[in-house]
């Protein structure tokens, strides 16, 4: 059947085809009966298609049958406009007359195949795609789609062996690369996600999406170093990938070089006026080299581009805490209260700055809300214990880092912590018994003792 391509008139072909589209429509209502060749219902079809109206494109496909019932092609158009419409049914019955005429269509199967997964047929719809394989000329992609299928149906450890039989058949084969990865990773395996993307560069060594794909699995095992080496390949390759600039930053961010993570954040966002994870990676740079005013204004932003992100107007709260504005803090960290479903770290800031404005009770409240959320985070018990003891409260730390062994019998660190305390307040047998309990428990932990008391 002539077929006319979609999508690319010109002005004049344009107005030729609605007219067509008119006349088509006259004789629906029966208004006219009009003629109409082969090319010109074509003309018609695409231009319903290409508008999105599924339901008169149908109307012409059904107009078509009627003079050519066992043309397959329309049979497969039919099937493809219910497929788009979402109706399955109809569309694997078209399909299957299509089929009927035509077995040796490796497209129609493909479909079928489709629609099959789709209806959750998954053995039906992989031995539709065996027999494509069949007629296919690139049966490395007929493995991918297998596997694409496999991983929509659950069926992970089939997807993961087409996978790999598609990268057999074609080793430069990134998208099967990619998806194969993919699964290894989500079943923690990280050498062997690591080693698909090794050995599919030995192939494709230009490819940067594989590079920059390397890279972030670098940077989930905590090896930023390797990452920022592979997005360094990624953009030698092709330095206006803007994703690869900010991949970089969270690379040298975790590198602790943060001037040169700022500079890579802000290429990765030329041209976008708004990018809420660029200015709130650059606000951190800037919060861990201690500029807090430059901190406090990416912070700010973030809050004006996404005001219902809780962890932007958690850090405000934390910038102005060190900068001991604390009424300030507390503002911005009961705005954050509203927005977020993990609030601990919030109620951990508004102790802190309570407590520094002379107000114990409101703290305590903070601090128990804090408690009850996660009493096995160190910071809760190593942060709120120091700032007892740098008030002069050595007592209270002790007694403090006390009901935090309670709940953490087996955490090493508040032994060290407490041992020290002990030691300042002039009980050295008892900070020296808490020592070395934490040295049993953990040696490797023992360098707490020198942060806490002072050389």
């Amino acid at each position: 059947m002539e077929e006319f391509e979609p999508g690319h008139r010109d002005e004049a072909s344009e107005k030729q085809v609605k007219r067509e589209v008119r006349r088509f429509e006259e004789m629906q209502t029966g208004k006219r009966m009009h003629f109409f060749d082969m090319l010109t219902l074509d003309e018609i079809f695409y231009w319903y298609f290409d508008h999105n109206r599924m339901k008169d494109a149908l109307l012409v496909v059904e107009y078509c049958l009627e003079r050519h019932p066992s043309n397959d092609e329309l049979h497969y158009r039919k099937a493809t406009v219910h497929f788009d419409m979402g109706d399955l049914e109809d569309a694997e019955e078209a399909l299957e007359k299509a089929l009927a005429f035509n077995p040796a269509s490796g497209e129609y199967r493909f479909l079928l195949a489709e629609i099959l997964s789709l209806s959750g047929e998954y053995e039906n719809a992989i031995d539709e795609m065996k027999k494509v394989l069949a007629y296919s000329e690139d049966p490395a992609e007929i493995y991918y789609q297998m596997g694409l299928i496999g991983q929509m149906a659950g069926e992970d450890a089939d997807a993961e062996n087409y996978f790999r039989l598609a990268l057999k058949t074609d080793p430069g084969f990134e998208a099967a690369a990619s998806e194969l990865s993919f699964l290894c990773e989500g079943a923690g395996n990280f050498s062997e996600a690591i080693s698909i993307y090794t050995i599919l560069l030995d192939d494709i060594p230009f490819s940067y999406h594989a590079w920059f794909n390397l890279s972030a699995l670098y940077s989930r095992i905590g090896s930023p170093d390797l990452g920022l080496d592979a997005i360094e390949y990624c953009l030698a390759i092709n330095e206006d990938f803007s994703p690869a600039w900010y991949r970089k930053g969270v690379c040298l961010k975790s590198l602790s070089r943060f001037e040169e993570a700022i500079q890579c954040f802000l290429e990765s966002s030329i041209g976008e006026k708004q990018n809420l994870s660029v200015w709130f990676n650059i606000g951190e740079c800037y919060e861990k080299l201690e500029n807090l005013p430059l901190a406090r204004k990416y912070f700010l932003k973030c809050t004006r581009i996404s005001p219902e992100q809780p962890e932007s107007w958690g850090k405000l709260g934390n910038v102005l805490g060190k900068e001991e504005k604390y009424l300030e803090a507390i503002h911005f960290y009961r705005k954050g209260l509203e927005y977020t479903r993990d609030p601990f770290e919030i109620w951990l800031g508004l102790a802190m700055c309570e407590y520094r404005l002379g107000n114990p009770i409101s703290a305590s409240e903070a601090l128990e809300k804090a408690i009850s959320l996660n009493p096995q985070d160190l910071r809760l018990w190593k942060d709120w214990s120091t700032i007892l003891a740098e008030e002069g409260n050595l007592e209270g730390a002790c007694q403090f880092l006390q009901e935090g062994m309670r709940t953490n019998p087996a955490m090493p660190e508040l032994y060290y912590l407490i041992g020290a305390y002990f030691c300042l307040a002039g009980s050295p047998d008892k900070g020296l018994g808490m020592i070395e309990n934490g040295l049993l428990m953990d040696y490797s932990k023992h360098s707490l003792i020198f942060e806490t008391v002072p050389a």
